[in-house]
């Protein structure tokens, strides 16, 4: 698989087709995939990364602007979306020392217990993730307890057992483990789930040692049922706790995981109480041990598992090849009942580390090496002198690793899915939940094709196919409903399908009726919504405001253009303070319309009953907020979505005109029509709704102004002026009509940093927004030091600093190179297009990124009002 096609979109093949280069001679066998998605096993609870301490201190030493991109690119939504994290308790083999939380011997009530350590780098490093999504859900887990509580007196190694063996030894440690979740929580990390012990069968190592603590499975057990358990259920009761945190197997066919879990299941009063789920690891006997889980699952049926461990040693053989060892480790455990999987380091230094691997544990040996011995799915290098980032290194693993999370979102449930080869030799992955392969692509009669699907909460099949052979392999993807196409993945290579679940019978029935929930209760309006009044602009105004509450009294501004608005949109709960009340009042005292924005996004829009409920919570929210209708925006969409987007939005705005007689119900729309392959039935809405708000400021997504160099972000233009012309004309040609469309562009400019790299000095990629005001008082303290042209081709200004745009602005890293942005000069021929083509009228996003004084009128603001009603000086 070359680089562009890594995560890329190949586009949409219809049903009973033959995809390109399907069924060609490639001398390997067909098979087919028989997907039933009225069968289903697990719900799938995520994916993700730990938060290593090796991971943190290498993060630390990142700019702002590369920790930005970090993040983005594991735990945000352009990224892979993780939304599990483990969370080690103390020190672990990737650590910069050896320490614990407690280090004062004796201390048996905790009273000295600190995160300290904690809070310099590991916990910014969390909260950056928790920045971008607070979905996260973290699972804490200790490698050792204090060295004072130990046999061999050290965090490093340990004897079996390898706590003090006496009561107050396990209570201590116990309050220990309790200490640390109430700590997390005090900064803001919610601990949901805990394991009792890292790999607790490491002990008596030899040479080369690490913090680790041993137990035999009746110590854990033990440890659990007498102290831990009953501990955390007083100081934390909604923490799951998870057993066993170990190898699947340690050699090929043995019982390992299967024996110790259940020793500790034994004792079921315990288990009733305290055991919440089993977690493993999966490094012993790899990619041929899920029997263990098949096992664990038939004697143990309601019992979660959860991957929790996983990392590559070999960073430089067969890159793509040990990446798909994530692969096949994933849809092996899922196909065996795993509900998640959570890889090891996210990010280490170039060599692999730091690690706290050390030869020895002396009590003066503490030290820990900056090299280390595994891989991660991102490595870097950073010159210690001038801080830059030297090497950039995204393994292949990464890649994999996207297939499941970023299209498996939680709550998927895993579905029925059965691969057989054309001459009937079959892998399971049906009835029974097994997926019959062990991963093990070396052996001679190991199937190259893996696969694993699960129904979204959306309503859609994903499966994720998995070709470990040399050779293409031709499939026939074949659904219960009698859909089938036939296709062919490449060599080597890793594909996700995605398709509706289109059910039928009994089992549509039952999910209609499980999603009726008691209806909402009719309100009937106050009073109808607000008249429009006329604009003093040539065309109606869209004032979006956002989210006001960093400005709350912006509104109240001389330079706040009231008389050029004609409905204003915001976003959240208009009720929840003073402030927004006030403004929605004014408003509408002056004849302006206020909507709030919405989105059905989180429902399955291609469900009758879930468009149904959304339609009547939404009118019944703007009822309640005394609001004139609704703004509708629609992030992330599917091309399998687009029939049921165009049913909601037609039934909410009807249901919308009908409950609030002169209500305007707007949709927000991409910058050309077929972005996203959104293809709606753009007449169609506009027939039924008031308006089409053209989104013309994510042009950054479509047209490269100016690249720098190969395999680098372009930097370029938000809104350039001839996307802007097309994206009109594009509506315009569907049939929309003109006194239908709103033009929205941006009042914001983008920041593109650079980073030295392979020689070439200045390597842009796209950074993130800034407010105009920003921009300007930036420039303003530039002075001669920075210089702002047009570009001429995009109608756009850039502001070139040289790189020393951060001493002139704190919202601006010490990377940045230039900046894109709009301002009166530039939007004046772009706002022209609206008078042109006869436009409802135009917008911006948002009125608010511009300088306000309550008490007076500001120029810049003045000056963007102005250009965008067309006033000439």
């Amino acid at each position: 698989a070359t680089d562009p096609d890594r995560l890329a979109d190949k586009g949409t093949t219809p049903w009973t087709s033959t995809a390109s280069g399907a069924g060609a001679q490639s001398g390997a066998p067909s098979y087919t995939l028989n997907v039933d998605s009225s069968t289903t096993y697990q719900t799938i609870q995520g994916f993700g990364g730990a938060f290593t301490d090796s991971s943190a201190s290498v993060f630390a030493q990142l700019n702002e602007t590369m920790q930005a991109r970090v993040i983005q690119m594991f735990w945000g939504e352009d990224g892979q979306q993780y939304n599990l994290a483990r969370v080690p308790i103390g020190a672990t083999d990737f650590s910069t020392s050896v320490y614990s939380y407690n280090e004062w011997a004796g201390d048996y009530e905790m009273t000295n217990f600190s995160i300290a350590h904690d809070i310099p780098e590991i916990l910014p490093y969390i909260k950056s993730a928790l920045g971008v999504n607070d979905g996260i859900e973290f699972l804490a887990t200790p490698w050792s307890a204090p060295s004072w509580l130990k046999r061999n007196n050290h965090v490093r190694n340990s004897l079996h057992p390898g706590l003090v063996q006496d009561e107050a030894a396990f209570e201590a440690y116990a309050l220990y483990l309790s200490k640390f979740v109430s700590a997390m929580h005090d900064e803001g990390v919610e601990i949901s789930r805990m394991t009792v012990q890292n790999e607790p069968h490491v002990a008596g190592q030899f040479m080369f040692t690490y913090p680790s603590m041993g137990y035999e499975a009746e110590d854990e057990r033990d440890f659990l049922c007498d102290y831990l358990g009953p501990q955390m259920a007083k100081d934390h009761p909604g923490v799951a706790m998870y057993v066993h945190d170990d190898q699947k197997m340690k050699d090929e066919g043995d019982t390992f995981m299967v024996d110790r879990v259940a020793t500790i299941m034994a004792n079921q009063e315990c288990a009733d109480k305290y055991v919440s789920g089993a977690a493993f690891h999966w490094y012993g006997a790899n990619l041929k041990n899920y029997d263990a889980l098949a096992s664990i699952h038939e004697a143990y049926p309601d019992l979660p598992l959860l991957a929790t461990e996983a990392t590559l040693k070999d960073m430089t053989l067969r890159p793509w090849e040990e990446g798909a060892k994530y692969a096949t480790d994933m849809i092996g455990d899922l196909n065996n009942w795993a509900q998640g999987w959570i890889e090891w380091n996210l990010l280490l230094n170039s060599h692999g580390g730091p690690t706290c691997i050390g030869p020895g544990v002396g009590e003066d040996d503490e030290s820990c090496w900056p090299v280390g011995n595994c891989d991660a799915p991102l490595r870097v290098e950073i010159d210690e002198e001038s801080g830059d980032v030297t090497e950039w290194k995204v393994s292949d693993s990464y890649y994999h690793m996207g297939h499941f999370s970023r299209y498996m979102p939680r709550g998927s449930v895993r579905v029925g899915m059965e691969v057989s080869q054309d001459d009937a030799t079959a892998t399971k992955g049906d009835t029974d939940g097994t997926d019959g392969t062990d991963g093990d692509d070396s052996a001679d009669d190991e199937p190259p094709l893996k696969a694993t699907a699960v129904r979204t909460p959306s309503g859609e099949v994903v499966a994720v196919l998995l070709n470990t052979g040399t050779d293409a392999v031709p499939f026939t993807l074949a659904v219960s409903d009698g859909r089938s196409v036939e296709m062919q993945i490449p060599p080597n290579a890793i594909q996700t399908l995605i398709f509706d679940a289109l059910d039928g019978g009994d089992e549509r029935e039952a999910l209609e009726e499980a999603a009726q929930v008691a209806p909402a209760e009719a309100h009937e309006p106050s009073a109808e919504a607000t008249s429009e009044q006329d604009s003093d602009c040539p065309y109606s105004v869209f004032n979006w405001v956002g989210s006001v509450d960093d400005n709350p009294y912006f509104w109240q501004s001389p330079s706040f253009d009231w008389n050029a608005t004609t409905t204003v949109g915001v976003f959240g709960d208009i009720t929840k303070s003073t402030e927004r009340v006030e403004m929605r009042d004014f408003a509408q005292a002056r004849g302006i319309k206020v909507v709030a924005g919405a989105s059905p996004s989180h429902i399955d829009v291609n469900n009758a009953t879930a468009r149904d409920e959304w339609v009547q919570e939404t009118v019944a929210y703007a009822i309640d907020q005394g609001l004139d209708g609704m703004n509708i925006d629609y992030e992330g969409h599917k091309p399998s979505l687009t029939a049921g987007f165009n049913e909601v939005v037609v039934e909410l705005c009807e249901a919308m005109h009908a409950a609030i007689p002169n209500s305007e119900v707007s949709i927000d729309v991409p910058f050309y029509p077929e972005y996203e392959g959104r293809n709606f039935d753009y007449t169609r809405i506009s027939e039924a709704c008031d308006g089409l708000f053209i989104m013309a400021y994510d042009g950054e997504f479509w047209d490269n102004i100016q690249c720098a160099v190969t395999n680098a972000t372009c930097s370029q233009a938000c809104a350039p002026v001839d996307m802007v012309e097309q994206g009109i004309r594009q509506y315009l040609e569907r049939d929309v009509d003109a006194s239908k469309l709103y033009l929205g562009l941006p009042w914001y400019g983008l920041k593109y940093e650079s980073f030295g790299r392979n020689g070439f000095s200045k390597i842009p990629f796209f950074a993130g927004q800034i407010d105009y005001q920003d921009i300007l008082a930036a420039v303003d303290k530039a002075g001669d030091s920075g210089s702002v042209t047009m570009d001429e081709k995009s109608k756009t200004k850039v502001f070139d600093c040289g790189g020393l745009c951060s001493q002139w602005s704190d919202l601006i890293t010490d990377r940045t190179d230039h900046i894109w942005f709009d301002d009166p000069e530039s939007l004046t021929p772009k706002y022209a297009l609206a008078s042109k083509y006869g436009l409802r009228g135009v917008g911006m996003w948002e009125s608010t990124k511009v300088t306000y004084d309550p008490t007076a009128h500001t120029p810049d603001a003045d000056d963007m009002w102005d250009s965008l009603c067309q006033r000439s000086d």
